[in-house]
């Protein structure tokens, strides 16, 4: 009744208006290392799809998308389409599928799924914060402290130079891990809020944010060299992209990050330094696991 078919680059496009725009971006820049796009298919007319995005040659691989049309809901295509990605991931020898999603009171659904279908059971991996910021946090501490040394200085991302470009993108899995590269999905990044950190002549450090649709302002990759993390240079390059917010624009759009459950010296941060100042809700982003056979 229902057919699963291997949906090709080429042929991408006719899916459009089922995939988040971030999703189908990724998929045509190749963001994803290697997508694996199936669609279900109803008298040859697309009802759904799923996309993963196995991790270079290793053993796992990312359940990034899951849509079905609203109509053909509870008939099973999720589950058949799970299971078609399964069999394919399993063909390339990947041992590991992962799906990540936020905890909030519309998951349960998807949470109960998940176990029906053999995933392990969640576990946090990421805290997400969302607040408003109002002009008056210009008088925060932690933004009225953060006074760097001369051999310092914050500029504007936009003003990186070619040169400096080129230097960074070597330094990729150097001395900065890849998931951290101020590169990456630079269609979102917000040129008027992000900023850079100079030691000397030399970059060492930045903090990119993100346009976001729902009025809000992602501090997306914040990132200083190993040798400059304990000296709260990082903390100096928030409050800047905070100052430039409230500076250039109106209505100011929301504060939104996302702090590993790893980072614990960011974390002990937030909680001494921003909550009990600024109203942030917190949410938690959830891993589940599904060993493949």
């Amino acid at each position: 009744m229902y057919e699963v078919i291997d949906v090709s680059p080429d042929n991408l496009g006719e899916l459009k208006p089922f995939i988040a725009f971030d999703v189908f971006y990724k998929c045509m820049t190749h963001a994803y290392q290697n997508a694996i796009v199936l669609a279900a298919c109803f008298l040859n007319e697309p009802v759904g799809v799923i996309i993963a995005d196995r991790k270079g040659k290793g053993s796992s691989a990312e359940l990034c998308y899951l849509f079905v049309r609203k109509k053909y809901r509870r008939l099973g295509i999720a589950s058949l389409l799970l299971q078609s990605l399964e069999d394919r991931l399993i063909d390339q020898d990947c041992q590991w599928l992962t799906v990540r999603y936020i905890k909030d009171e519309n998951s349960l659904p998807l949470k109960q799924w998940l176990e029906r279908s053999g995933f392990s059971s969640e576990a946090t991996d990421m805290h997400i914060f969302r607040g408003s910021l109002l002009p008056e946090y210009r008088n925060l501490p932690f933004i009225r402290m953060s006074q760097l040394p001369k051999s310092f200085t914050i500029f504007p991302w936009r003003t990186l130079s070619d040169t400096e470009r080129d230097q960074l993108r070597k330094g990729e899995n150097q001395w900065y891990p890849d998931y951290l590269s101020p590169f990456k999905e630079a269609y979102k990044v917000d040129m008027k809020t992000s900023v850079g950190l100079r030691y000397r002549s030399e970059v060492v450090g930045w903090l990119i944010t993100h346009k976001t649709p729902v009025h809000a302002l992602e501090y997306a990759k914040l990132f200083t060299r190993r040798e400059f993390q304990s000296f709260g240079r990082g903390i100096a390059l928030i409050g800047k992209a905070m100052t430039a917010q409230l500076k250039h624009f109106q209505p100011v759009p929301d504060v939104y990050f996302r702090v590993s459950v790893h980072n614990k010296r960011m974390l002990q941060f937030i909680e001494k330094r921003i909550l009990p100042h600024v109203d942030l809700a917190c949410s938690k982003r959830c891993q589940a696991r599904k060993k493949l056979a």
